[in-house]
């Protein structure tokens, strides 16, 4: 069987594919950090108000109500940078997802090709064939009248 003639640039598509299926993983694992933080933090805002109703009825201090009104504010804040972060972080996803698609495509375009043209020499190899096949009938039937 021949070597694809375009081989070399279908292994640099592979490899470039490959490079753009790494890029994609690591902002889409990004992507879940940010939403991860983001849920930790919603979770210390909602222990906090546990807590601080539990020290409702125990009976508490204006500082200590002051102190969690300061924490859920700041943990309220974290939560919007986080999901302007994440917001940008999703753009990012989407570029590299469209890279990753059109990697693809380029190698697709080439493995299409290389099939192709594995099907033309196998055409080609079968018409040698019974060609062959052709040959040695005739001179089995030439062989077989001169008796």
């Amino acid at each position: 069987m021949p070597r694809f003639s375009m081989q070399t640039a279908l292994d640099v598509r592979e490899r470039i594919e490959k490079l753009k299926q790494k890029e994609f993983g690591e902002q889409l694992q990004i992507a879940q950090e940010i939403k991860s933080r983001i849920v930790e933090s919603q979770e210390q805002i909602q222990q906090s108000h546990v807590h601080t109703n539990q020290l409702k009825n125990e009976g508490f201090t204006i500082a200590q109500l002051q102190f969690h009104q300061h924490f859920c504010r700041r943990m309220e804040q974290q939560i919007h940078v986080l999901e302007q972060q994440l917001k940008e972080q999703n753009e990012e996803v989407g570029r590299a997802q469209q890279s990753l698609l059109k990697a693809t495509q380029n190698r697709r375009v080439l493995e299409i090709l290389k099939e192709k043209e594995l099907q033309r020499y196998r055409k080609h190899q079968d018409r040698l064939e019974r060609l062959e096949m052709d040959e040695i009938a005739q001179n089995f039937s030439l062989q077989q009248r001169s008796k």
